[in-house]
């Protein structure tokens, strides 16, 4: 498996690519070019987020992924928010080679932010281990010691992705970090605060209770209502509700979509 870092892109720009082999020979299944368009630079007043999760390798996965491709080649999204469970492969790994082939035409040309799911630590006993090999992410520039949490910033939004399966209580490495993230956030240059975690902390879905969620919301609700988030994106429970979560101590509510 092979990562390449980009760096010194620039915001809101299309750049085009091809995948070469180590004697620099172009592969055979990307010898044609491909392009990508980067997310518009953080402060700028808009950005557009396709959201996903829980997709697998099925019919209704195909079509959800052939209507992002879609809404992305008409410009009307410019990243895609990813909220864990990615191919469902559960210890296979062609099932992880098929899904990349299947969706290659949308994950070749989009910027994708992930989070990890049960499917991605406890299925089959992924472990994270393929998970962070395949999609690698850039928690090192938001002073992440982990891959299993970081943020990003595009136009008005700070994004923190967050990990459902991971310590979460005072004193924890995900605790600390999103202490000192949120500290950092300007909310003149980004006033959008987003977190994407897998497991919802409201839910009214009976196979997925909300008892699953419990223990990182009462680690994690009070340093996002503090700090004024304004949305949380989950996975998990596939039927999607939205609710709005109150603290009428702290006076601050959070709109949840899962």
């Amino acid at each position: 498996l092979h990562s390449v870092q980009l760096t010194q892109l620039e915001p809101a720009t299309e750049y085009e690519y091809r995948v070469r082999s180590a004697a620099g020979k172009v592969q055979e299944r990307s010898s044609r070019s491909l392009r990508f368009t980067t997310p518009p630079a953080a402060g700028s007043p808009a950005v557009r987020f396709g959201v996903v999760a829980d997709l697998g390798q099925t019919t209704n996965s195909s079509a959800t992924v052939a209507g992002l491709q879609q809404a992305a080649e008409d410009g009307s999204i410019d990243a895609i928010l990813l909220g864990g469970d990615l191919s469902y492969a559960d210890g296979d790994h062609r099932r992880w080679d098929s899904y990349a082939r299947l969706f290659e035409g949308l994950w070749a040309g989009v910027p994708v932010a992930h989070v990890g799911g049960n499917h991605e630590v406890s299925s089959g006993g992924e472990n994270w281990l393929a998970y962070s090999r395949r999609y690698p992410n850039g928690h090192a520039a938001a002073q992440s010691d982990s891959f299993l949490w970081y943020s990003l910033e595009a136009g008005p939004a700070h994004v923190m992705m967050l990990c459902s399966y991971a310590a979460s209580g005072p004193g924890s490495p995900q605790h600390e970090w999103l202490t000192r993230d949120l500290a950092s956030v300007d909310r003149r240059r980004t006033p959008w605060l987003i977190a994407v975690l897998h497991t919802p902390w409201y839910t009214s879905n009976r196979h997925h209770p909300m008892s699953e969620g419990a223990r990182m919301r009462e680690d994690l609700e009070p340093l996002l209502l503090a700090a004024g988030t304004d949305l949380v994106l989950n996975g998990r429970a596939h039927p999607r509700r939205a609710r709005r979560a109150q603290n009428e101590e702290a006076r601050r509510q959070i709109d949840f979509l899962y």
